[in-house]
């Protein structure tokens, strides 16, 4: 649910910079800011349910992986007690104890798989999480670059230097850049 979210929102920006009025012979759009912030502000919130979800399947992948250890530990136990029981035989006990390494080895087989199988659908779903993250990180660089790009005058009356200002600069900066957007309002 929270993936979905976060793509919603990012489709959201997407299409207020693509419906955003576009200035004369340039490749810039003039964006609402406050709808912007808004959505952006969505994203933030989003997020830390995104976050969480990645630890409640962390904590799913680690109950799995007890499951498995608890009911190989059974088969383990059971096997045991069933070649305690045929070992009384003398002839019977060799065919008890071979018996009993198969459950073993079936045991130790079947808890390698799902435990396997856990860490797949984790990976699966920490990598998908992970270039949700990475696509609404650019999708946010981008709405701030466009904004930076807006603040600046273009005769440079104010002072500025004309300099866009660098992503790791933006990142740093974004605190104060949304406080100047929403002073502005």
């Amino acid at each position: 649910m929270t993936g979905a979210k976060i793509m919603e929102i990012l489709d959201a920006i997407e299409s207020l910079i693509e419906r955003s009025k576009r200035v004369p012979l340039s490749s810039k759009v003039i964006v609402d800011a406050e709808q912007l912030l808004d959505l952006v502000d969505d994203l933030r919130i989003a997020l830390p349910d995104a976050i969480k979800d990645a630890q409640t399947l962390l904590a799913d992948r680690d109950r799995l992986l007890t499951d498995a250890r608890m009911e190989a530990e059974r088969l383990l136990g059971s096997a045991r007690q069933r070649m305690q029981e045929l070992i009384k035989d003398s002839e019977i006990g060799k065919k008890a104890r071979e018996y009993a390494q198969e459950i073993v080895t079936e045991a130790r087989s079947q808890a390698e798989e799902i435990r396997k199988g856990a860490d797949s659908y984790a990976a699966s779903t920490l990598k998908s999480l992970l270039e949700s993250l990475a696509r609404a990180q650019k999708v946010v660089e981008k709405g701030i670059e466009e904004l930076n790009k807006r603040e600046m005058p273009s005769g440079n009356a104010s002072g500025s230097t004309g300099t866009p200002v660098p992503k790791a600069e933006m990142s740093a900066q974004g605190g104060a850049n949304h406080s100047k957007l929403v002073a502005a309002k």
